[in-house]
C-alpha cells in the first residue's frame, strides 16, 4: 500500500491483464470510502484487508464502495466487500444496469465479440477462442447490487471530499471521473493514466441486446474517447488518481501526448494501405503486430477498429462489405 495523499491510499491488486496491477483506493474521512474493487483473483482479498489494517482500519468498516467504470478488473471483489462491510455500491446508471445482471450481460458480450472479430476478418478459430478467453475472464467478477446510481451533474461524498460526477466514455461506455475541485483531486478511473492512452475497448454497448453484426460493424469508440478527452482537458486540473499506474499531476500535458501518440498511430496504420488496397481489421493487425495480432486478438482488434473508425470519419478510408459479407476498407 502507498499513501499518495493524507488520507488517500492506493492498494495495487493483480489486474489479470498485461497492463499489470490495477489500483484500488482507500479514502478516509466520512464515509470511508473503497474505489474500484480489483478482480476476485487468489490473494486479493488478502491483501485489501492488510491495506485496511496498515492505516488501522478493517475491510468490515469500509462505509461506501464507488465503481469508476464496469469492467471486471476493477468490480471484481466489490459484491464481497458489500456484503462482509454493509457499504452500498455507487456507480453510473450505465454501469448498474450491467453489474445487477452480470451474466446474461457478460454472455451477451461473448457473443458479440465473436460476431464482431468473425465481421472484421478474424476468422472463426482465432473468435472462438478470443470468446473462451473472455468467458475465463468474466470469472473474475460477479453480479453486485448497485445502491445508488449516480449521473453527470451529482456529487457524491468521498472521504473528506466532494466529487463531482463526470461521464467521459471512450476506453469503456460507464467511464465515471469524480472530480473534486475544491482540493485538486481527480479520480479518472482508466479514463485518464500518465503513461499511456486508454484502449478504447470493442465492447457491446449495454442496451445492444441481440442482432450484434449491425453495431459490430460501427467502429466509434476512438472517435468517443478523444471526445472525452477533449472534455477533460478543459475541466480537469489537480492531482490525478488513475485505475492503473502512478498519480500525476498537469492532465493537459498528459493529454496532449496521448492525442498526439493517436495522431501518429492514424498516420502509421494509413500508410499500411496500398493505392485502393482493401483490407479488414485483421489484415491491419497483422501488418502492424505480425507476431502478436492473433494471439491477442480482442486487443488487436480493439485498437485496430478505433483507428479505422477515426480513419473512415476523417473521409481518408472508405467502409466497404467483401463478398464474403466481411467488413473492408479501402484508401480513397
Amino acid at each position: 500500500m502507498t499513501t499518495m495523499r493524507s488520507g488517500i491510499h492506493r492498494v495495487e491488486l493483480e489486474s489479470g491483464y498485461v497492463v499489470g496491477s490495477v489500483n484500488a483506493w482507500l479514502f478516509e474521512g466520512d464515509p470511508f470510502t473503497l474505489v474500484d474493487a480489483g478482480s476476485l483473483l487468489p490473494g486479493a482479498m488478502q491483501r485489501l484487508e492488510a491495506a485496511c489494517a496498515g492505516i488501522g482500519r478493517r475491510l468490515e468498516e469500509i462505509e461506501q464502495i464507488v465503481l469508476t467504470h464496469h469492467h471486471v478488473d476493477h468490480v471484481g471483489l466489490a459484491a464481497s466487500v458489500a456484503e462482509r462491510s454493509g457499504a452500498p455500491v455507487v456507480a453510473l446508471a450505465q454501469a448498474a444496469t450491467f453489474l445487477t445482471d452480470y451474466d446474461a450481460q457478460m454472455a451477451r458480450d461473448f457473443a458479440f465479440a465473436r460476431v464482431a472479430l468473425e465481421l472484421h476478418g478474424f476468422g472463426a478459430e482465432v473468435a472462438a477462442r478470443a470468446e473462451r478467453e473472455l468467458e475465463a475472464e468474466a470469472r473474475w467478477a460477479a453480479a453486485v447490487r448497485i445502491d445508488r446510481s449516480v449521473a453527470p451533474g451529482d456529487v457524491v461524498e468521498i472521504g473528506a471530499g466532494a466529487f463531482d460526477v463526470l461521464h467521459r466514455p471512450g476506453h469503456s461506455e460507464t467511464d465515471t471521473v469524480f472530480a473534486d475541485a475544491r482540493r485538486g483531486i481527480v479520480i479518472s478511473g482508466d479514463h485518464l493514466m500518465r503513461d499511456h492512452a486508454s484502449m478504447p475497448m470493442f465492447d457491446r454497448p449495454i442496451g445492444v441486446l441481440a442482432d450484434f453484426a449491425e453495431e459490430a460493424a460501427r467502429c466509434a469508440r476512438l472517435l468517443d474517447y478523444r471526445r472525452s478527452l477533449a472534455r477533460s482537458r478543459g475541466d480537469l486540473d489537480g492531482l490525478v488518481i488513475p485505475g492503473h499506474g502512478d498519480c500525476f499531476d498537469a492532465p493537459r500535458d498528459v493529454i496532449d501526448r496521448h492525442l498526439a501518440f493517436q495522431d501518429l498511430q492514424a498516420r502509421e496504420a494509413l500508410e499500411l494501405f496500398g493505392r485502393g488496397e482493401t483490407l479488414t481489421a485483421c489484415a491491419l493487425a497483422e501488418r502492424l503486430w505480425p507476431r502478436t495480432a492473433l494471439e491477442w486478438a480482442f486487443l488487436s482488434a480493439s485498437t485496430v477498429l478505433g483507428l479505422l473508425g477515426r480513419l473512415e470519419a476523417e473521409e481518408k478510408l472508405a467502409r466497404v462489405t467483401l463478398d464474403d459479407g466481411r467488413v473492408g476498407y479501402r484508401s480513397r
